[in-house]
């Protein structure tokens, strides 16, 4: 336990309003359990003269008494009538963040706006608590992105959210782009991802396993525009794949894409793009992807910079299929 630092009257106070606004802030406390918590915080920390010890003296309630009184008045807490605290941030409770840290909460709450996610209503209420100070000049234009939700049923939203939070497998019912009618389709495990420009589900169809059981797991995902789902059914069966069985490519792009790729994760963290530098200078890339359809997309983006396609096996008898009808296209 480190020795206490000597501190006056205002550094005491102080100590004592940074321990006390996070105990406050975790839930409903009573009075006499906020003295105890607070006092095991700071003999913990070893600042047991900050306060002195419960039952010694009658200052402990009294100091507490004058905080809180302090926290309502500079309304930094809004704490609520009674002897329980239920306490809520106040209008004036700062929330301290670097300078790069407010630029990225700035950045993610722009991008959540665009695309109509209303958890950016949560993150505009965030950053308007960083004291402007904190905040440097934005180092890049804010990326613009198309609106891919504002067309999407609020009711189709939710229930699809339910089903991912709860696991749980789901029904929906979709209409396919110039199609007179809509149909279902069951899904197992799912995944939202933004794939060109618009929000996808990405689902795995435990039916079509049924009836080609013996074809690769990726070729039973099915990507759904968000817009064009009509309703969705969460159903009680949770989910029986651990993860989506997602196409895993692996090619080689050249020197002078170097700097221009980077590892990239999807919401949940799971890498779908790997990058590592080879001796030669050239990159080898490893990619996951709904199917053949996206991953012969990636790999062709790079044009005249694609020294060679290494797995699977099934994208490269494509990618020389294309190739051919490409040159017998040219040659007409």
């Amino acid at each position: 336990m480190r020795a206490a630092a000597p501190l006056g009257a205002k550094g005491r106070a102080l100590a004592r309003l940074l321990r006390l606004i996070p105990i406050l802030l975790s839930g409903p406390i009573a009075r006499r359990d906020l003295l105890f918590r607070l006092e095991s915080v700071l003999v913990e920390e070893g600042e047991e003269g900050i306060l002195p010890a419960i039952g010694a003296s009658e200052d402990s309630t009294s100091t507490v008494n004058r905080d809180i009184r302090l926290l309502r008045e500079l309304d930094l807490l809004d704490l609520g009538d009674g002897r329980v605290y239920d306490a809520r941030p106040g209008a004036n409770l700062p929330v301290w963040l670097t300078p790069v840290e407010a630029q990225a909460l700035d950045l993610a709450r722009s991008i959540l706006d665009q695309i109509g996610v209303p958890e950016s209503e949560s993150l505009a209420t965030i950053s308007g608590r960083v004291p402007t100070l904190t905040r440097r000049e934005p180092q890049m234009a804010t990326p613009l992105l198309p609106p891919s939700t504002s067309t999407v049923a609020p009711a189709v939203w939710q229930a699809v959210h339910e089903a991912l939070r709860r696991g749980r497998q789901m029904t929906i019912v979709y209409r396919p782009p110039d199609a007179d009618q809509a149909h279902a389709a069951r899904i197992d495990r799912a995944a939202l991802m933004w794939i060109g420009g618009a929000f996808y589900l990405v689902g795995f169809r435990p039916d079509r396993q049924a009836q080609y059981p013996e074809i690769a797991p990726f070729l039973h995902l099915r990507e759904y525009r968000l817009d064009r789902i009509c309703q969705v059914t969460v159903a009680e069966e949770t989910v029986l794949l651990g993860e989506l069985p997602l196409l895993r490519s692996r090619f080689v792009v050249d020197a002078a894409i170097r700097g221009r790729l980077s590892t990239l994760r999807d919401p949940e963290g799971l890498v779908v793009q790997s990058v590592e530098p080879l001796a030669c200078g050239n990159l080898r890339v490893e990619a996951l992807d709904t199917g053949l359809v996206r991953a012969r997309q990636r790999i062709l983006s790079f044009g005249e910079h694609l020294v060679r396609v290494e797995d699977p096996p099934m994208l490269i008898a494509l990618l020389r299929e294309c190739s051919a009808k490409l040159a017998v296209a040219i040659s007409k």
